[in-house]
């Protein structure tokens, strides 16, 4: 005979086992503009945008979630020197972070580790 103990101990493990189970969606970011004072990212079907008041970015293939609420992607960044950008300006970049409901918090550094931007935590629907 299974004691009171036995039962809500066993009983415990499985509600702690099924949460662990559960896989939150996965899939792409959100089309559109997110946004705050400092940054903005416009993410399309097949890329993104971040402009930044030092720099820009261009994010290549579209940003997907993973099931931890996280990205990865790859791109470039310009630097904002004060004078004209060129052609010949941008630096292979790595960009990474987190979609929270609403928000996306966006970090972007050079390959090379130089320079970083971010990170920015913008609001989807933000246009600054």
């Amino acid at each position: 005979m299974i004691t009171r103990y036995q039962f809500f101990s066993a009983m415990a493990i499985w509600v702690v086992s099924a949460a662990a189970c559960e896989q939150l969606p996965t899939g792409p970011v959100d089309a559109g503009v997110w946004g705050s004072t400092s940054a903005v990212l416009t993410v399309a079907s097949d890329g993104a945008t971040l402009e930044a008041f030092c720099a820009h970015g261009k994010i290549d293939g579209k940003l997907t979630i993973t099931a931890q609420r996280t990205f990865d992607a790859s791109g470039t960044l310009t630097f904002q020197t004060g004078g004209p950008t060129r052609e010949g300006d941008a630096k292979p970049a790595h960009f990474s972070g987190s979609v929270d409901g609403t928000a996306i918090t966006i970090t972007g550094q050079t390959d090379d580790k130089s320079r970083t931007v971010g990170p920015f935590t913008l609001k989807r629907g933000v246009n600054a």
